[in-house]
């Protein structure tokens, strides 16, 4: 069955520790806001050092895997103030439409 990452960074991690076939991933909606290369690879260090410490070479080459075939989503491109709720949902959707349900706008 096909999976949705609701977060890249928590994600990610499942796949490098074998808790997820990367074949198995179909996409991330995410919460990040990341603009371009330069930025893209500003937050994977970050993730890396913080999250994908166990094989951080492994983790940015499949991150970028995504990011470079367009199957990263980030909502808050378009509105900064909409994010993912991982607290409530798993980060693993069964459907895209699952992924982009559980994305709300959070309101200050």
């Amino acid at each position: 069955m096909p999976k949705y990452g609701r977060s890249l960074s928590f994600c990610i991690k499942n796949i490098i520790d074998g808790k997820v076939n990367i074949n198995d991933v179909e996409m991330f909606v995410t919460s990040t806001c990341i603009h371009n290369n330069n930025e893209f690879e500003k937050v994977m260090k970050h993730y890396a050092d913080f999250y994908w410490y166990k094989n951080p070479e492994k983790a940015v080459e499949i991150a970028w895997q995504f990011w470079n075939s367009g199957k990263i989503i980030q909502p808050r491109l378009l509105n900064n103030n909409a994010t993912q709720n991982i607290s409530v949902y798993p980060i693993w959707a069964n459907s895209l439409k699952e992924a982009m349900d559980s994305v709300f706008i959070k309101d200050y």
